[in-house]
């Protein structure tokens, strides 16, 4: 998981703000050249796109024009004072894995097994239907080694809410496809 990669800086994550990387193109291209390695390297397509009895699991490396669209989300608009984010909190989900599981309650059980291995951070979203009359519930769950690495997001989703949720993704990923276009 750890995000060193040869030729590229690190940076602690936690003592910068969004609002300083317009200055320091060097953070780019250590996010670029991360996902580049992922993509080489780990080929999660092929790895994580599996069927299961009760569940789907998919992942995927987050590609150059989301990974701006965030940036831009970020530090130009509403993100509580514009820019004043730390990074890591931007840059949460380079790396993204996907359970969706054919239940409609999760169990404890399901967490803790996670929690006894793994030093994560769990985050409960429940958000309201945006302007596509869709919302968003699942919980996500961040790994990290440190403050130098980037972390990985594993969102964990259940069936009650899959149609919901992936209309609500389909909506956000056109916002930053249509601006794409546009240039």
């Amino acid at each position: 998981m750890h995000a060193q990669i040869q030729n590229f800086p690190m940076f602690n994550q936690k003592k910068y703000r969004v609002s300083d990387l317009g200055d320091n193109p060097s953070f780019f291209e250590s996010i670029y050249g991360y996902t580049t390695f992922l993509n080489q390297n780990h080929k999660p397509e092929s790895l994580f796109n599996i069927e299961g009895d009760g569940y789907l699991l998919t992942c995927r490396v987050k590609n150059q024009n989301s990974i701006q669209d965030k940036y831009n989300e970020y530090s130009m608009e509403r993100r509580q004072k514009i820019g004043d984010v730390n990074v890591n909190k931007c840059f949460n989900d380079l790396f993204g894995i996907r359970v969706i599981y054919n239940i409609n309650e999760l169990k404890k059980e399901n967490i803790q097994y996670l929690e006894e291995r793994y030093p994560i951070k769990i985050n409960e979203r429940s958000v309201p239907p945006n302007d596509s009359g869709y919302g968003y519930t699942a919980i996500h769950i961040y790994f990290k080694e440190d403050n130098t690495t980037f972390q990985w997001e594993l969102q964990i989703w259940l069936a009650k809410h899959r149609e919901s949720n992936l209309k609500s993704h389909s909506h956000h990923r056109y916002k930053y496809s249509k601006w794409e276009k546009e240039e």
